[in-house]
């Protein structure tokens, strides 16, 4: 999905353009091409949260997580996407992940400080099911901030979250 800009990368007209082969005039050029619905992005999100309730842990220290997203852009945001963009960036040189990440990093530390420890240990036993029940449990928590704060970015029905990584703190810890 993408947008014809002009050479001071500023859209030339309200279209957006999806997969396929358009032509436009020479002095205009499309801007790289953003996720779309049914066509999502992945995209890692490593955070460490200090704000974790410890409940029994001796030695606090941060928690660690690192999160796969599947998101997309919704048609009726793009605009709005590149509006964000950053003075410094120029459209062709912006990379939607970094974009993604910044904005998704301090949910994610929000959402993380809301559960103790002993709620991330329970159940470690059984690896699969752990990581089964905290990707949904992640998933929803973020996706409400999501939409209440209505971001740029859209998780994925299908596999909003692809998998996740406790790595430190909380008695995860990670191993070369």
């Amino acid at each position: 999905m993408s947008v014809p800009l002009n050479s001071d990368n500023e859209p030339v007209n309200d279209k957006v353009y999806h997969e396929g082969t358009h032509l436009i005039s020479p002095s205009y050029h499309f801007s790289f091409g953003l996720p779309d619905y049914g066509y999502p992005m992945a995209a890692g999100v490593e955070t460490q949260v200090f704000e974790v309730n410890k409940s029994h842990e001796a030695n606090p220290g941060p928690f660690g997580i690192y999160i796969v997203f599947k998101f997309y852009v919704e048609e009726s945001k793009v605009y709005d996407f590149y509006k964000s963009i950053p003075n410094t960036f120029n459209a062709s040189e912006y990379d939607i992940l970094t974009g993604f990440t910044k904005t998704v990093s301090p949910i994610v530390q929000e959402v993380l400080a809301l559960h103790e420890c002993d709620e991330y240990k329970e159940g470690m036993e059984n690896e699969k099911e752990h990581e089964k029940k905290w990707i949904a449990k992640l998933y929803e928590e973020c996706n409400s901030r999501f939409k209440a704060n209505n971001m740029l970015f859209t998780l994925d029905d299908k596999e909003p979250v692809r998998a996740l990584f406790f790595f430190a703190g909380c008695g995860f810890e990670y191993n070369n």
